[in-house]
C-alpha cells in the first residue's frame, strides 16, 4: 500500500509525535508498504491510505484527503491532547469559540474516519459510543539501548523525559526531591525542550537553586535513550498524556518506573501497579523515591512487575497490529 502518514511535527523534530510517526513509517517499510510522512495531505500524491497523528490537528488533511479520494481508508491516531482537553465533553458548550472548534475538528475527524487507533485501552473506552466499533489499541513498541550503559556509581539517578509542558507537570520531582534527607543520593536528569518562555526560565531557576536537580534540555532521541538506560529510575509525573513512549522505553530497558495514576499509566502498567502516586502530589512522590532509594526489594518488585509487560512493546507486535489494521480497511 502507499501509505501517507500525517503528523504536526516537521522532518527532524524530536517531538513525540514526529518520533511515533518516523517509528511507523519504519515498521510499516519493513512490511512492504510505500510510506512518505509529512505534516499535511498533499492532493498530488496517489496514496491507498491515510494515517492522520492528532486529530485535531490533522482534521484539514482529513478532510482534504476525504474529499480528494472518497474511498480512501482514514486511520485517525489519537493524542493525548486529543482524548484529555479537545474533546471534553465541557469543550463541546464552551464559552471558548476556540474550544468549540477544536472539540468539533476531532469529532469531525473522528467521524470521517474509518480506524481509530489508540495507544493504550483507557482512553478509546471513554469515546463516545458510536465510535467504538471503529477502535483498535496499538502499543508504541521501543528497542532497548545497547550495549547497555553502567550506572553512576555515586548517585541514584532519576530521569525525566518529555517535553517541559504544564500538563506534564515537568517540575513535580524536583520539587519532590527538595523533600528528601540530606543523606540521599538521589540525583534528577531532566531532558526535554521548553516550549516556551516560562519553561525555560523555570527549568534555569530550579537548576540554579536545586543541587539535586539537572535539565539537559533537547536532547537527540538516541542520547536521551542512552541517559534513561543509564538511570536506577523513571519518574512521569503527568496531570494526563495520550500514552507516553517513555514507558515503553524505561520497560524495555528495565528500568523501574514511577508514574502518576492517570489513564494512560493504568492503561499501559495496570491498576494495581506498586509505582504509581496520586497527579499533583509532591510528598506522595517523595515517599516513593526514598523507598525506591532504600528499599531494594520495592525496586526489585516495580522490575518484576514490568517483566510480563515486555512482549507487550516489541516492534514485531507493533508492525503485526498495523498489519492487521491495514489489511482489515483493505478488505472492507
Amino acid at each position: 500500500m502507499r501509505i501517507l502518514i500525517v503528523a504536526p511535527a516537521p522532518t527532524g523534530s524530536n517531538r513525540g509525535n514526529r518520533i511515533t510517526a518516523d517509528r511507523w513509517r519504519s515498521l510499516l517499510e519493513e512490511a512492504g508498504h510505500q510510506v512518505t510522512v509529512d505534516m499535511t495531505f498533499d492532493p498530488a500524491n496517489k496514496i491507498d491510505c491515510l494515517i492522520a497523528l492528532h486529530a485535531r490537528f490533522s482534521y484539514p488533511s482529513i478532510q482534504h484527503c476525504r474529499e480528494m479520494h472518497p474511498t480512501c481508508p482514514i486511520v485517525v491516531c489519537l493524542t493525548g491532547t486529543d482524548l484529555h482537553i479537545d474533546f471534553q465533553p465541557e469543550q463541546k458548550n464552551s464559552q471558548s469559540k476556540e474550544a468549540r472548534d477544536n472539540y468539533e475538528a476531532v469529532f469531525k475527524s473522528l467521524e470521517t474516519s474509518d480506524a481509530i487507533v489508540g495507544l493504550e485501552p483507557i482512553g478509546l473506552n471513554k469515546l463516545p459510543k458510536q465510535f467504538q466499533n471503529k477502535c483498535h489499541v496499538i502499543l508504541q513498541s521501543a528497542c532497548p539501548f545497547l550495549p547497555k550503559p553502567s550506572k553512576h556509581p555515586d548517585r541514584f539517578l532519576v530521569s525525566i523525559l518529555g517535553h517541559l509542558r504544564p500538563i506534564k507537570d515537568p517540575f513535580r520531582t524536583a520539587k519532590a526531591v527538595r523533600l528528601l534527607p540530606d543523606p540521599s543520593t538521589i540525583f534528577v536528569e531532566q531532558m526535554g525542550e521548553a516550549l516556551n518562555d516560562q519553561m525555560r526560565c523555570l527549568a534555569e531557576q530550579e537548576a540554579a537553586s536545586n543541587a539535586r536537580y539537572t535539565w539537559l534540555g533537547n536532547l537527540p532521541h538516541q542520547k536521551a535513550m542512552k541517559r534513561l538506560a543509564s538511570s536506577n529510575l523513571m519518574v512521569l509525573s503527568s496531570f494526563h498524556e495520550g500514552a507516553p513512549s517513555v514507558i515503553s522505553e524505561a520497560i524495555v530497558n528495565r528500568i523501574p518506573i514511577i508514574a502518576s495514576r492517570i489513564d494512560a499509566t493504568i492503561g499501559l502498567l495496570g491498576s494495581d501497579y506498586p509505582g504509581f502516586f496520586e497527579a499533583g502530589h509532591t510528598e506522595s512522590l517523595a515517599e516513593r523515591l526514598s523507598k525506591a532509594e532504600n528499599d531494594a526489594s520495592y525496586l526489585a518488585a516495580l522490575n518484576q512487575w514490568t517483566e510480563p509487560l515486555l512482549t507487550h512493546f516489541t516492534p514485531r507486535r507493533e508492525k503485526e497490529a498495523w498489519q492487521e489494521l491495514l489489511a482489515q480497511l483493505k478488505n472492507a
